[in-house]
């Protein structure tokens, strides 16, 4: 197995969705879904329509409708040539619906990379993916793409984030992030402004009206870094009233051949002093995202409904921790880490008001598996 995604239902905790692809031939997408909070599953079904898929996310609203984003006939592991395509399924349905394209490259070395969502309000969803239109040698040919899915369909198409002209190949990081407060939706992305990846680079957002609109390519940076360094995996929070919290991870040293990762969290009051707030530790020893069997992020982040923020990732050893942060009464301290799981590669998270979905493989056998972590 390649990748396995997990969601349940917001309102109905024991309603859960797992999405997988794995590697015969092809790379085929299947889908299995539980009632009982994931004690028993469906049989595996064919998610039909694709063909050597990539990546995906998916998310399922309080309608039972689950949205899913697939990145898929890429020719290789590279991406080149692949598209994005979105599909559903119904509530305690087996088949999903036959995929829709939102884009197909015009070039055979377009990439689309690193899909990410995230939940907004009511049953609404905001999903988001990166574009390379000439593949990762050529600049200034990146941007990045929003899609809004109501719940029971995706409405509207595409939205440009509008990526700065100088935008170079921000593979390491492509995250959407939402405000619920103010309606204001975020994309969070790497750009080393003409310099491609063979260096450094920084991490700025671009904030839009939701859904619709993005405001690019007026940009913040929020983490600035010399040479050789590279943040990646960002995630950005708002806590009700207060605060912007930033969570992101800095790989240092050559490319292909990183020596250390480590995850920081960072508070500010406003965009433009998360730059020069103070780096507070949580992770040492981060495991690197690699191309390796598609995977490209070792942390996932996601606030349940109280405004706590559940960190879980993997660490150099393949160990997959779990700790959380209070927003209630700042300052933002993470918990001690809680170990999960061992030799594990971790997929992604679901979170919900009394209860924790973690989809990861097991390292070596590549066995796909789904654990349930109490939150109370």
């Amino acid at each position: 197995m390649r990748k396995g995604v997990i969601g349940h239902h917001p309102a109905n905790p024991n309603y859960v969705v797992y999405t997988s692809y794995i590697r015969q031939s092809d790379l085929y997408v299947y889908s299995q879904t539980s009632s009982d909070g994931g004690n028993t599953w469906s049989s595996p079904t064919v998610v039909s329509g694709h063909s050597f898929v990539r990546d995906l996310v998916l998310g399922v609203s309080g309608t039972g409708y689950t949205g899913g984003l697939f990145i898929d006939n890429a020719g290789d592991d590279s991406g080149a040539g692949s598209r994005v395509v979105t599909s559903r399924l119904v509530y305690e349905g087996s088949s999903w619906d036959y995929p829709v394209a939102e884009q197909i490259p015009a070039y055979s070395l377009g990439l689309r990379r690193l899909p990410s969502v995230v939940r907004t309000t009511g049953n609404e969803y905001l999903f988001g993916v990166g574009i390379d239109n000439y593949g990762g040698n050529v600049g200034n040919d990146t941007n990045a793409y929003s899609l809004f899915w109501a719940g029971t369909d995706f409405s509207g198409g595409p939205v440009s984030v509008g990526l700065s002209s100088e935008t170079d190949n921000p593979t390491y990081c492509q995250q959407v992030a939402f405000d619920p407060e103010v309606g204001t939706m975020y994309y969070l992305y790497f750009d080393n402004h003409m310099e491609y990846e063979t260096d450094g680079g920084d991490i700025f957002v671009i904030q839009g009206s939701y859904p619709a609109t993005c405001s690019g390519p007026a940009e913040t940076r929020v983490v600035n870094v010399g040479s050789n360094q590279r943040p990646s995996q960002g995630y950005l929070f708002k806590n009700i009233g207060g605060d912007f919290i930033f969570l992101y991870a800095l790989e240092e040293g050559p490319p292909a051949n990183p020596t250390a990762n480590t995850l920081y969290l960072r508070v500010g009051p406003g965009l433009n002093d998360l730059q020069y707030s103070t780096d507070i530790l949580v992770e040492s020893a981060l495991g690197v995202p690699t191309n390796t069997n598609s995977r490209y992020r070792t942390l996932y982040a996601a606030q349940d409904g109280s405004g706590t923020i559940h960190v879980v990732w993997q660490d150099a050893s393949g160990t997959i921790k779990w700790s959380k942060i209070q927003t209630a009464n700042p300052p933002y301290t993470p918990t001690t880490p809680v170990t999960l799981a061992n030799n594990r590669w971790l997929d992604s998270i679901s979170v919900g008001e009394m209860e924790m979905y973690v989809s990861m493989v097991e390292i070596g056998s590549f066995n796909g598996e789904v654990l349930k972590v109490p939150l109370q």
